[in-house]
């Protein structure tokens, strides 16, 4: 019989993604309690941890940048993702609806930047409880997550990112609304996309009016 973490590695290996809770992910080491951490506190935590592969292989852990009560919290998927013509995109798309990345909180959902590149559901879970605690701290009116692979991990969803987007979801049990879109990333290559991530943007923009 394979023990959960092979099957885990096999689903892996033919594309399947599984979302486990974080209780029943095996750990290598043990995961510290944040629930009564500030940003700092969270950060110092993060830049520490050993629960993955890569914290062999990380250049840095890039934790979140923007103001800390941030109306906007916007997710990418790893570290770099927010930069170049990707972040000169997104900070078009922000404007477009009257934002900014300076007025908005970024972050990513794996906070490690290695060579190596490449997420597993496991990168991306381990992390969820670092992103968990940012938004609760932040609070932010709307979190807008982008991004297949972003979207299940915060959702804990199986869902294709077609399927996720274009609705509302609430990010339980803190109740945050959460609208996933395209990543900037992805807009850069498939520019026909981008009419659904301004729909997206619209739809956002609409539940902080209500």
């Amino acid at each position: 019989m394979i023990s959960p973490e092979q099957r885990l590695q096999y689903l892996e290996a033919m594309g399947v993604q599984v979302w486990l809770e974080r209780s029943n992910l095996a750990t290598k080491d043990t995961l510290t309690d944040i629930s009564s951490f500030d940003l700092d506190g969270v950060h110092s935590v993060a830049e520490n941890c050993q629960l993955c592969d890569l914290a062999q292989t990380r250049k840095q852990v890039v934790f979140g940048l923007g103001p800390q009560q941030a109306q906007w919290f916007v997710i990418g998927d790893a570290p770099s993702e927010f930069e170049g013509a990707s972040a000169s995109l997104l900070n078009d798309m922000l404007l477009a609806i009257g934002e900014s990345r300076q007025s908005s909180y970024l972050t990513t959902s794996v906070k490690c930047q290695s060579e190596n590149g490449g997420l597993t559901v496991e990168h991306l879970q381990y992390c969820r409880v670092y992103l968990l605690r940012q938004i609760e701290l932040v609070q932010p009116s709307i979190v807008l997550v982008t991004g297949e692979q972003t979207a299940q991990s915060l959702l804990c969803s199986s869902s294709t990112l077609s399927e996720l987007r274009g609705q509302v979801h609430h990010l339980e049990p803190l109740g945050i609304t959460v609208i996933a879109t395209h990543h900037p990333r992805e807009l850069l290559v498939r520019p026909e996309l981008k009419r659904e991530a301004w729909d997206d943007l619209q739809l956002a923009r609409k539940q902080l009016q209500q």
